[in-house]
């Protein structure tokens, strides 16, 4: 039960990442430093869903907003589905927030692609997943490649954007485009 709820988090909460990392970053060809998406911005994800949860679309509203994690000043993505928690530094992932502000899943270290990008490049890294419900740490595995760098059309307008494929030891395979 653990595992299918960390995979209902994870597939809300890697389409916040995906939008918060592309937030500050046109191109990540000579690693710029990260720049997050001004407090009060609001934009749309696409989350897309295959596979034994069934197969679907969801449109999620989300929202840039200033807080504190552990007493220090994060990014928090929120959305209906709760909110989550960036390093203002690099725009790495600390943690997801259940709807009622309360820590469902951490990151230990902070969930992050490896910069800077390049088609090719391949990394695997290695997190320790705690699952606040259960008071539970699992062992999570990322394994990611670069597969392209190409034109990505969206509401906002044509963005070059690396296409990233990521698999994971919780039995989710994702894209991202950043």
């Amino acid at each position: 039960m653990d595992s299918q709820i960390a995979k209902q988090i994870l597939v809300v909460s890697m389409s916040a990442f995906a939008a918060l990392l592309s937030g500050g970053c046109a191109s990540l060809a000579n690693d710029p430093p990260y720049v997050p998406p001004p407090s009060g911005s609001t934009w749309t994800s696409v989350a897309r869903t295959t596979g034994s949860y069934g197969t679907g679309e969801a449109r999620i509203q989300n929202t840039r907003r200033d807080e504190v994690w552990q007493g220090r000043k994060v990014v928090a993505i929120a959305s209906a589905s709760g909110a989550q928690l960036f390093d203002p530094k690099d725009g790495s992932m600390l943690a997801v927030l259940a709807p009622d502000g309360k820590a469902a899943v951490s990151y230990e270290p902070s969930w992050y692609f490896g910069q800077p990008l390049s088609v090719g490049k391949t990394w695997t890294k290695s997190y320790r997943m705690t699952l606040h419900a259960s008071n539970k740490v699992v062992p999570y595995d990322v394994s990611c490649k670069v597969e392209s760098h190409d034109d990505v059309t969206v509401p906002a307008g044509t963005f070059k954007a690396f296409k990233i494929a990521c698999t994971n030891t919780i039995g989710t395979d994702e894209q991202f485009w950043v």
